[in-house]
């Protein structure tokens, strides 16, 4: 198996290894949906996932209250890597829209990343 493989495969293996802790994230921001520039509970979960994985997670950034970014420095050369994600719900239709899933899958690919 070539270097690239075993690379794809490391990622599967510990995306699987997490997929649970992302699934309960995910589940908790389905289950208290809030609208957007109103998301503190979506905030604080991912914030506390990306936070218990090593990330230095700064809440607030860009003048608004529920936005965060996280940063994880491995402290080798390379490539710099941004995910973006939405976490809001849509007024009277709560997270038909799915960014419960986008914000928790672009959390869980910088973990996995990582």
């Amino acid at each position: 198996m070539d270097n690239l493989e075993l690379m794809k495969q490391e990622i599967s293996n510990l995306a699987k290894e997490k997929k649970e802790e992302f699934e309960k994230v995910s589940d908790y921001i389905f289950a208290n949906p809030e609208l957007a520039f109103k998301e503190y509970k979506s905030q604080e979960a991912l914030c506390k996932l990306l936070e218990s994985h090593g990330f230095v997670v700064k809440r607030g950034i860009a003048e608004m209250p529920t936005s965060f970014e996280a940063v994880y420095d491995s402290g080798k050369p390379g490539k710099t890597v941004a995910l973006m994600g939405e976490y809001d719900c849509l007024p009277e239709i709560g997270h038909g829209c799915g960014h419960n899933l986008i914000g928790t899958s672009a959390a869980g690919a910088g973990i996995v990343l990582k």
